[in-house]
């Protein structure tokens, strides 16, 4: 995550990847779709653990990412929001997926909570390109820190920083 010169800033190398991870998890993630309304369960499952793997590395790569830009704290806590609440809708879908394997129920559970996951996914990485294009690298190491113009302004208002 070390820059390559003065100019080139902190995590750049983790973009690419990052958008790597995005596009390799919404590929994955629409052959689930696919296999899973098609009825095909083991063709399904394997697409859902691949999705889940990537998914999980998306959130790794995106969090390395986050601690090197400086993002504006608004911005940031409703990015967070998303993203905590699709992880929880995953969950959500993982349950009802498991209980649709093994009591042949919860179909209408499974189907809404995969439908509430996509919506928050696409919410987050909304909010997170976002961020992204609005956040401020940090400075490379023995630079002074970068922040963030809209953050000038309301450190200026927060005495305690």
């Amino acid at each position: 995550m070390l820059a390559n010169s003065s100019t080139q800033a902190v995590g750049t190398p983790l973009i690419p990847a990052l958008l790597s991870l995005l596009i390799a998890t919404t590929v994955a993630l629409a052959f689930a779709a696919y296999t899973g309304l098609r009825g095909r369960r083991k063709p399904h499952l394997v697409c859902v653990s691949i999705s889940v793997l990537l998914f999980l590395l998306t959130v790794f790569a995106a969090e390395l990412l986050g601690r090197a830009y400086i993002f504006q704290p608004a911005a940031l806590a409703v990015h967070l929001w998303f993203a905590h609440a699709a992880t929880v809708a995953l969950l959500a879908t993982a349950v009802t997926g498991m209980i649709r394997l093994q009591k042949g129920t919860a179909v209408r559970a499974h189907r809404g909570s995969v439908i509430a996951f996509a919506i928050l996914l696409l919410l987050a990485v909304g909010t997170g390109g976002f961020m992204l294009q609005s956040g401020v690298p940090r400075a490379a190491e023995g630079h002074a820190p970068q922040k963030a113009p809209a953050m000038d302004a309301a450190l200026r208002r927060d005495p305690t920083r």
